[in-house]
């Protein structure tokens, strides 16, 4: 682990939305921490969070969605690691098409449910480099269904959207499902596998892929399920370090070359 490489004690706080950002930074304070990187749930909140921060003398690094200023524009004052997003979902999307195809699936009777949380930036440029992906690969476009989710990260989330999409389509034999992260993925898994179908499930993020490999052991139907490795986390926590010891720290985008793999 990064936090054992660099020497620091590693805190998680899950932080679903603004609200429990804010309180999260109070939190982080109480335990004497010197700093803390996010994924900010909405780049809007950006301000927010600088002035959280402020006032508990915490350090501050973004991750994947910079933060957006009052005037619009990236807060570019704030260091941040960046990603492309995009060039993640087509990668992830090439994973899918190659396993549908080496499984001899009939795209016409094979549908994707794209869950989209089209709020975050990053959300939306993983998932649209997915559907674009898998198009390009000779998926029928009339067959990838966009399914909203009211939320980024939540398996019911994900099932709610993905289970309107299912049941109005009975005539699809096979799915593939691809979201931003883990939970919402679980969701479609959950909302798929009442209808009896096969699928393929991705995750379109950077993470371990854990918690969906987990949930594809126990479905039976699901065939398979992409994650991505990457560096990511030493990266982040170089730059934090670099970020507490300091004060500064460049702010970069750093351009994942990592390849998905099939579990």
């Amino acid at each position: 682990m990064a936090a054992d490489d660099y020497g620091f004690e590693l805190i998680k706080i899950s932080t679903p939305d603004g609200e429990k950002v804010l309180s999260a930074i109070d939190n982080l304070a109480a335990q004497n921490a010197q700093g803390f990187i996010i994924c900010t749930p909405d780049v809007k909140l950006g301000p927010s969070i600088v002035m959280k921060a402020d006032q508990n003398d915490l350090k501050v690094m973004s991750v994947d969605d910079q933060f957006i200023g009052s005037d619009g524009k990236p807060m570019a004052d704030v260091p941040h690691m960046g990603i492309s997003a995009y060039k993640i979902g087509q990668q992830v999307g090439e994973a899918l098409m190659t396993e549908a195809t080496a499984r001899g699936w009939d795209m016409s009777t094979t549908g994707a449910v794209c869950l989209t949380y089209d709020t975050l930036p990053t959300s939306k440029e993983r998932t649209d480099g997915a559907s674009d992906q898998i198009k390009q690969m000779g998926f029928p476009a009339a067959n990838i269904f966009a399914a909203p989710t009211k939320t980024d990260s939540t398996v019911e989330g994900g099932f709610d959207a993905a289970n309107i999409v299912v049941a109005a389509h009975p005539g699809i034999e096979n799915w593939l499902v691809y979201s931003l992260c883990d939970d919402t993925t679980i969701g479609g898994v959950r909302a798929s596998k009442v209808t009896g179908s096969a699928l393929i499930t991705s995750s379109v993020s950077g993470s371990t892929g854990t918690s969906l490999r987990s949930e594809s052991s126990r479905n039976r139907r699901c065939l398979g399920s992409m994650r991505l490795s990457c560096s990511l986390p030493r990266n982040m926590a170089t730059g934090l370090q670099r970020t507490c010891t300091n004060g500064s720290a460049k702010a970069s985008n750093l351009i994942s070359s990592s390849v998905p793999t099939v579990s």
